[in-house]
C-alpha cells in the first residue's frame, strides 16, 4: 500500500549478521540484485554453506509427511557437534530448519531421543540459554539466527532409486514461497548445512513455475558448487587484480614468502589483497589496501574515504 501511494523507498544495503559473505551471497545476487554490501571473512574457505545428499524417501500417509532417513542424519549431525570438543569450545549455537510441521515434530522427537541417550549434550537445550538448540519449520524461524543453520528440505522422492519426484515443496510452492526461502537460507552467522534426499537436477524446472522451487535448485547447486554457481560474474569469493600495483604488491609479498590472494570478497567491498596466516592456512592474516587512482584523484580526505570501495 505505502509502494502504490508512493511514499519514497529506501534500502539497507550493508550487511553485518553473516561472518561468511557466502553466507548471504545467494539471496544478494537472487533477491536483492547485488546490492547488499558485505564484508570480507577471515577465512580462506570458498564458502560456509555446504551440502550432503542423504538416501532418503519422503513418505505420505498416517504417519504425516516425513522423510525419516533426512531426520537421522541431522540430528547424527547435531550430536557430533554437540559433542565435539573444539565445536563446544567456540560457544556456537545451533538451529534446524524444516519446511513443515510433521518433519520438525519427528527431528524434535528423534532428539529427545538422543538426549537420552546423550546426557552430556543436556545444557545446550536448557530454555535460560540466550540462544539454546532450536527446531523450526519455515513458517516460524523468521526472526530467529543461530551461528550453525541446519535446513532439511525433507521432500524429494517416494520410492528408492527413483529418477523423478514431485514439484510439490510444500510452502515453497505457495504465493510469497520466495520469501520465506529467502529467511531460511540467511538465518546462520557462521555455517550453513543443507540436507537432501535428490541431487539439485532432479528439480525439474519444466514442471513448476514456482519461483521458490526454482530458487530452491540453484541455492542447492550453490551449496554444492560454491559462489561461482550464481552467475558468471560472481566467480567465487577471490577475483583478479584490481591494478598494476596491486600485482607489483603482491609479487613482492610472495618473494619474501608470503601466500596472498587477490580481490577477497563477492560484493562491491573487497580486500584488495589477503594474506595467508602460515601456521593456520584456513584463515587470513592481514588484509592489504591499495589505493588506486580513484582514492588519489579525491579533492579530500573525506572524499577519498567515501570512494575507496565505489
Amino acid at each position: 500500500e505505502c509502494i502504490g501511494a508512493g511514499v519514497p523507498q529506501h534500502s539497507l544495503t550493508w550487511h553485518y549478521r553473516s561472518r561468511h559473505e557466502s553466507l548471504i551471497t545467494f539471496s544478494n545476487y537472487r533477491y536483492y540484485g547485488g546490492s547488499l554490501i558485505t564484508f570480507p571473512a577471515a577465512d580462506t574457505r570458498p564458502s560456509a554453506v555446504s551440502w550432503r545428499k542423504v538416501d532418503g524417501i519422503y513418505a505420505q500417509g498416517k504417519g504425516g509427511r516425513r522423510n525419516q532417513v533426512e531426520a537421522k542424519a541431522i540430528v547424527a549431525e547435531v550430536i557430533a557437534r554437540l559433542t565435539d570438543p573444539e565445536f563446544i569450545a567456540s560457544g556456537q549455537s545451533i538451529g534446524v530448519i524444516t519446511l513443515n510441521a510433521e518433519q520438525q515434530q519427528l527431528v524434535d522427537d528423534l532428539l529427545d531421543q538422543a538426549r537420552r541417550d546423550h546426557r552430556e549434550i543436556e545444557a545446550f537445550f536448557k530454555e535460560d540459554l540466550a540462544e539454546p538448540v532450536v527446531v523450526k519449520n519455515l513458517e516460524t524461524m523468521q526472526g530467529d539466527e543461530r551461528d550453525l543453520i541446519i535446513l532439511g528440505i525433507g521432500f524429494g522422492p517416494t520410492e528408492p532409486g527413483a529418477n523423478v519426484m514431485s514439484m510439490n515443496f510444500g510452502p515453497l510452492n505457495r504465493e510469497g514461497g520466495w520469501r520465506r526461502l529467502n529467511v531460511a537460507v540467511t538465518r546462520a552467522r557462521r555455517e550453513m548445512m543443507l540436507f537432501t534426499s535428490f541431487e539439485p537436477s532432479m528439480i525439474d524446472l519444466n514442471r513448476t513455475s514456482a519461483r521458490a522451487v526454482h530458487d530452491l535448485r540453484y541455492f542447492i547447486e550453490f551449496a554444492h558448487q560454491g559462489p561461482k554457481a550464481i552467475t558468471a560474474a560472481v566467480r567465487g569469493s577471490v577475483g583478479d587484480y584490481d591494478s598494476p600495483f596491486e600485482q607489483f604488491v603482491a609479487e613482492g609479498l610472495r618473494a619474501r614468502g608470503w601466500e596472498t590472494h587477490p580481490q577477497i570478497g563477492v560484493s562491491r567491498f573487497r580486500i584488495d589483497l589477503g594474506i595467508v596466516h602460515p601456521d593456520r592456512p584456513g584463515d587470513y592474516l592481514v588484509g592489504v589496501e591499495c589505493d588506486g587512482a580513484t582514492y588519489h584523484s579525491a579533492a579530500t580526505a573525506r572524499d577519498r574515504d567515501k570512494v575507496r570501495s565505489e
